[in-house]
């Protein structure tokens, strides 16, 4: 079964966790100064895109899409069949590999963004699918 035997508390848990992530991946302290100088921005233009947009909406859409990627995750676990700690990471890396990968380097071929652009998206992926697949695969 699909979605039979689905634990919502694991995956709203692995759903804070993978934005906890993002947020950390991409602060000041880690790989923030280098997103925004691979994307030609600075401080003050970001916080100018900010400024004439609605924060609340966009970290709802973010939080229901993190959601939905953990219940799909959750899912796909109930249907395999995942022995040990190695296998959930397993099963996490080639999620990523055959779903994100390819659609984030379409993203880069034709958006014009820096390679390194490129492997800082795919790495926060990365570390979020697999953060989640365990929380998920482990708890859930």
């Amino acid at each position: 079964m699909f979605f039979g035997n689905i634990n919502y508390i694991v995956i709203v848990i692995a759903a804070l966790v993978g934005m906890a992530l993002g947020y950390i991946w991409y602060s000041p302290f880690l790989f923030g100064p280098l997103w925004l100088k691979t994307k030609g921005w600075t401080d003050e233009h970001l916080k100018a895109k900010k400024a004439h947009r609605s924060m609340p909406p966009i970290f709802a859409t973010m939080t229901l899409g993190t959601l939905i990627s953990a219940f799909v995750l959750a899912g796909l676990f109930n249907s395999l069949v995942i022995v040990g700690f190695w296998g959930i990471v397993f099963v996490a890396l080639f999620v990523w590999l055959g779903f994100v990968v390819p659609v984030k380097l379409i993203d880069y071929l034709f958006g014009g963004d820096s390679f390194i652009f490129f492997l800082l998206s795919i790495g926060h992926e990365l570390i979020v699918i697999v953060s989640m697949a365990l929380i998920i695969g482990i708890f859930g």
